[in-house]
């Protein structure tokens, strides 16, 4: 007989340690119950129509008193109280873990494991209320009984940043000394648990061979995730791609940011600091703004429409020295300043939505260049080629192209769920391409948008999910939803370039860094050798006809990057997007000869 730790436990909760909002999930495991049901916590604290989550955010009054707050409670602090408050800190401090967080007042800094340690602190006895609540009498009480807690990362936030999150989890006492309660480490990305509720809650309308790719925005990271499901019955995927998952700093927390941004350059052109009451600052009237209900409505509730009417405004004669008025009124981006309102237009919210959509300059690529980057991947890649695709009726009378396109897009997420940003991401998608990118629009062709059940839940709810698989015995532990992300275990997932990226293949130790240098080469990347081929080869050259022989090249590198090898390749073109790539595409040369050379080399 095994031991208790390795018993199964009476119950698994999975928490979802969000940017801007905090939930869990809880599942019972009775004997006497095959398919256990996955509950959403609530919380009694969170107002209505919120019930299920509890805001990320925690203060602390200044002073003798040891008095916190957390969740909700934050934000009926009177602002003139003497609290240090602390929101939206998720990332800092798991991902900049030595560098301290600075409070929204700017009047404190604070380790970031610390503040997670107190935020989980006080999360810790509701989950054992709720427990107590819903375990009924079949099951031992929360002290006495076997409990799994499992959390999750983003994928950009990496190993080390999951190890923040689980020591503290551990440190409050979701661990107990008896090991009855156990946290464990983390085995899944964020993406990769909302992919996993994906699968389990629309099961009946996906067909095996389908491209499924979860989009997972929320409040400071967009995570995407793509699977080919390869037997609906039994649940296993491929993730034969060379990014399964992806992920971005971008979500509704820049939205914030930006709008408090925009608010202080505003009050700086058309208002004085000594306007200004004692301790008010511009950056403190910009919060107020951010942290009210009527500005969380008009996020939460936005979605395209004509006109650039006012959402809402907010009254600041607060924050002003008695009879102080902005006079003449000015406006700025969408942020009219007036008498002593601020307004806020249409406009002023779109461009900041759009930011995060559609990128910004060199900073970001957007969620759209995210997922057409993904969409690259499913063309050079072709993962499901092996597996029998069951075609459907769009299908009908036409060359089966299954291999090529995307069947599914799932939106999930608090982000994700907005109407507006589901409108712009599949017109972006659906916009016609120029003739020369026109195989990537067939990609998408026919693609079917989904949106998850339950949108901020799929991570919580996936989470637990993926531990029933687990301890029920029908999934091994580290089964194939830990391969969707292949590299989480050695590698700290961002976006940002290693130096390791910029290193010769040659010197790259790891071999997922030598197939995310293989990966930089993309299907516009393909178009633009094809042109360049055909006035040498005397014919026309397409990017279809060059992608077989580049997956071979492909396949190639990585067995050379497997043994160690070095594979050097002479180019004949000089193109600019060549200089992105390691392993160049040498054997275009005219003449369709190829010009390698190997050497052997670590």
């Amino acid at each position: 007989m095994g031991s208790k730790s390795e018993e199964k436990p009476h119950a698994v909760v999975g928490i979802d340690f969000g940017t801007e909002c905090l939930k869990v999930a809880l599942a019972f495991l009775n004997e006497a119950e095959n398919t256990p049901h996955v509950k959403d916590m609530l919380f009694e604290s969170s107002p209505p129509g919120c019930e299920g989550h509890e805001l990320t955010a925690i203060a602390y009054q200044r002073g003798p008193s040891s008095d916190v707050r957390w969740g909700y409670a934050v934000k009926k602090i009177p602002k003139d109280q003497g609290w240090h408050t602390f929101s939206q800190f998720k990332l800092d401090a798991l991902i900049n873990s030595d560098t301290p967080c600075l409070s929204d007042e700017g009047t404190m800094q604070m380790a970031g494991p610390q503040l997670c340690v107190d935020v989980l602190r006080l999360l810790l006895p509701e989950v054992a209320n709720f427990y107590k609540a819903k375990c009924g009498e079949k099951l031992p009480v929360w002290d006495k009984a076997r409990v799994d807690i499992v959390l999750s990362v983003p994928a950009a936030v990496g190993q080390d940043g999951g190890a923040v999150l689980v020591d503290a989890a551990r440190r409050v006492g979701f661990e107990n000394t008896r090991r009855t309660h156990r946290v464990l480490d983390i085995g899944l990305t964020e993406p990769e648990a909302a992919m996993l509720q994906v699968l389990h809650e629309s099961k009946d309308r996906f067909k095996n061979g389908d491209h499924i790719l979860v989009v997972d925005v929320g409040g400071g990271t967009s995570d995407l995730s793509m699977v080919v499901l390869a037997d609906r019955e039994t649940g296993p995927v491929k993730t034969d791609f060379f990014q399964p998952v992806t992920s971005q700093q971008l979500g509704s927390v820049n939205i914030d940011g930006g709008l408090r941004a925009s608010i202080i350059r505003g009050f700086e052109q058309c208002l004085p600091q000594e306007s200004l009451t004692p301790g008010a600052t511009t950056a403190k009237a910009a919060r107020k703004i951010t942290d009210g209900d009527a500005y969380r409505w008009a996020k939460h509730s936005f979605r395209d429409s004509s006109g650039d009417r006012a959402m809402f405004g907010v009254d600041i004669a607060d924050l002003l020295l008695p009879d102080t008025i902005i006079s003449p009124p000015a406006e700025l981006g969408g942020i009219r300043f007036d008498g002593t309102a601020i307004r806020i237009r249409r406009s002023a919210i779109t461009a900041l939505f759009d930011r995060q959509i559609y990128g910004h300059g060199d900073e970001s690529r957007g969620i759209i260049g995210q997922i057409r980057n993904m969409l690259d991947d499913l063309w050079v890649s072709c993962a499901s080629r092996t597996t029998e695709h069951t075609l459907r009726e769009r299908d009908a009378g036409k060359w089966p192209q299954y291999a090529d396109r995307l069947d599914f897009l799932v939106f999930a997420g608090g982000m994700g769920a907005n109407a507006y940003v589901q409108d712009k991401i599949k017109a972006g998608l659906e916009r016609e391409q120029p003739p020369a990118l026109g195989m990537l629009s067939n990609i998408t062709a026919g693609v079917q948008y989904v949106v998850a059940e339950s949108p901020q839940h799929c991570v919580s709810q996936g989470l637990v999910r993926a531990r029933m698989r687990e301890v029920q015995g029908k999934q091994k532990k580290g089964g194939f939803w830990r391969l969707l992300n292949p590299f989480f275990k050695k590698n700290n997932l961002t976006n940002t370039p290693s130096d390791k990226a910029q290193q010769p293949l040659a010197q790259v130790a790891d071999r997922h860094d030598a197939y995310r240098l293989m990966r930089a080469s993309t299907f516009q990347l393909l178009c633009q050798i094809s042109e360049s081929l055909a006035p040498s080869l005397g014919q026309s050259v397409t990017a279809v006809e060059l992608r077989g022989e580049f997956r071979a090249l492909l396949a190639e590198e990585a067995a050379a990057a497997e043994a160690g090898r070095c594979r050097e390749v002479a180019s004949g073109y000089d193109l600019a997007t060549l200089s992105r790539m390691e392993a160049g595409l040498g054997r275009y040369t005219p003449g369709k000869q190829a010009c390698h050379r190997e050497s052997n080399g670590g």
